[in-house]
């Protein structure tokens, strides 16, 4: 009944494994919206402001046009870079709705003038 072990022994791996990073250590490295472009209504906890919504509009429409962003998904757009939730601006729908408006009034004005 004696039998010779048939567990082997597997050699130390030439390449040594790779180094597992801590979560958060990974995050210190992905750009912050909120931390490189400081606003005193975030830290806060105040709602935008009008200003901040115009801001916030004039660069999410940048180079788009208009007439292709519908009002909820520009409101879904401009949400975080105000670090809103999602829905965050729907009880603003129509201030919002106003604001884009004017913009585009002022952006058919340069197209017309041009």
């Amino acid at each position: 009944h004696d039998q010779p072990s048939t567990t082997t022994t597997l050699p130390p791996s030439p390449q040594p494994r790779p180094t597992l990073q801590p979560h958060f250590a990974q995050e210190t490295h992905q750009p912050n919206f909120v931390q490189e472009t400081p606003q005193p209504h975030l830290e806060t906890h105040l709602p935008p402001t009008t200003e901040d919504l115009q801001r916030a509009l004039d660069a999410y429409l940048q180079g788009l046009d208009p007439g292709s962003v519908t009002l909820l998904r520009l409101r879904r757009g401009i949400e975080p870079m105000l670090g809103l939730p999602e829905g965050g601006l729907d009880a603003r729908r129509d201030e919002v709705r106003s604001l884009v408006q004017a913009w585009m009034e002022q952006w058919r004005q340069l197209g017309s003038s041009s």
